[in-house]
């Protein structure tokens, strides 16, 4: 995590989130910290996943408002 916040400086390190994204990757790839460094550029790059690991999470309020409405609609 610490190699990821020198090469992306808005991401936040302490995020927990981040932590147990970082783990289950690291899982994943048996260990091979490199292998996950860039599985994990690849996810917050590609798939927009930064704002969820920003100061103050903007991504998870957009998406929680995102998810609320649609469950309006849908679920009446």
């Amino acid at each position: 995590m610490i190699a990821y916040s020198i090469y992306d400086q808005t991401v936040q390190v302490k995020n927990q989130s981040l932590g147990c994204l970082v783990g289950a990757v690291l899982y994943h790839c048996q260990g091979d910290e490199v292998s996950t460094f860039w599985i994990l550029v690849s996810l917050i790059e590609n798939y927009e996943m930064r704002s969820f690991f920003q100061k103050g999470l903007p991504g998870v309020a957009l998406y929680g408002e995102v998810l609320y409405s649609l469950m309006d609609v849908h679920c009446r």
